[in-house]
């Protein structure tokens, strides 16, 4: 996998699901800030043009920050999951554990797998934010229980498609393992005797 898949699916699993927690945060901020903190970063980054690219910059780096925040979340909740199989290591090389890491991220399962588990993360106080904030702003009931459900099920989606796309990763693992291990000795003594017995 070279550098460049690397930065977008760094970009698609961790800054991503950083932003969409940052933005929630502003909303956060905006409901609950006894002073108008939004209104008075807006005036600010319209000074000029340095100061909206550097408040820019600013609000890409604490994204990455929170997006890496969320990923260590996550990780704690799937743990368990993420266990690797008992023993799968014991008959092989180093070489073969990087080929098998390598083979292993080049099918595009992992760094989805975090995507998918960080957004539904990040996307879960919005699930009370949201319609606060349309209630607030006078939307009309039935917009507001159509958009909460669609919400709703926008994160459940998020989380069913990180489990399903885990379970995959780890399906393909099992595959390259029995590919790529070393023949125990049992196997080799097994080999030997279908030999003989040819």
């Amino acid at each position: 996998m070279d550098i460049k898949n690397v930065s977008y699916s760094t970009v698609l699993s961790h800054v991503f699901p950083g932003i969409v927690l940052e933005l929630q945060m502003l909303l956060a901020l905006a409901l609950f800030s006894p002073t108008p903190i939004l209104a008075k970063i807006s005036t600010f980054i319209q000074t000029n043009l340095s100061t909206f690219l550097s408040f820019g910059i600013l609000f890409l780096v604490l994204a990455t920050i929170l997006g890496f925040i969320l990923d260590g979340i996550h990780h704690f909740i799937f743990r368990k999951r993420e266990a690797k199989i008992d023993g799968i290591y014991r008959y092989m090389t180093s070489i073969e554990r990087l080929e098998i890491a390598r083979s292993t991220l080049d099918e595009d399962l992992w760094y989805p797998y975090e995507a998918y588990a960080n957004i539904a993360i990040a996307m879960l106080p919005g699930i009370g934010l949201l319609p606060y904030w349309m209630l607030l702003h006078h939307f009309g009931l039935v917009f507001i229980s159509v958009t909460w459900v669609i919400y709703n099920a926008v994160c459940a989606v998020m989380w069913h498609e990180a489990i399903a796309t885990l379970e995959q990763y780890k399906d393909v693992e099992r595959e390259l393992i029995e590919a790529f291990k070393c023949p125990t000795p049992k196997d080799t003594d097994a080999q030997a005797s279908n030999k003989l017995g040819q």
